[in-house]
């Protein structure tokens, strides 16, 4: 190896080292369980929803994560399968990180009265805050609107 090769593998080493010094790790993801309620009409009760998700992080504020939510009742019985786009709108990387999440997808309901199953195309829409605890741990409380308007809170491991 001649001497001008030295240097410039050193320089583009020396170069790529302070310019990759600055920047932080993007976390690679999340999963989440979660726990709330859930309404599909305004003149119907809420009524309980569970759910989990997978989060597969696109950069470091930009994410996918597909998301099962079931809620089961007396008369009904709904879930839905959305995988949703999420953005956080503070770095991850704090405390507190508020994010808005959407998506589309697909929604089934049994009316367990008539034994009649409907499916059709599903949304939601909304916001949460993720609050960073020890060791990779989460919660995060979120609202969403949409074919099926939810209030939960999540609990999660980020890796």
């Amino acid at each position: 190896m001649t001497i001008r090769t030295m240097r410039k593998t050193v320089f583009l080493a020396l170069a790529a080292a302070v310019l990759t010094s600055g920047q932080q790790a993007r976390p690679r993801g999340a999963v989440r369980a979660s726990a709330g309620y859930a309404m599909q009409y305004l003149d119907e009760p809420w009524r309980p929803a569970a759910g989990g998700s997978v989060r597969f992080n696109v950069t470091r504020r930009f994410g996918v994560e597909p998301e099962f939510v079931i809620a089961p009742g007396p008369r009904f019985s709904q879930w839905t399968l959305i995988p949703n786009i999420v953005y956080d709108l503070r770095d991850p990387g704090r405390n507190a990180a508020p994010y808005i999440i959407g998506g589309a997808g697909y929604f089934s309901e049994l009316d367990k009265s008539i034994s009649y199953k409907r499916s059709e195309p599903a949304w939601s829409a909304g916001f949460g805050v993720r609050v960073r605890l020890a060791g990779g741990m989460f919660v995060s409380p979120e609202f969403r609107l949409g074919s099926i308007t939810r209030a939960a809170v999540g609990a999660g491991y980020q890796f």
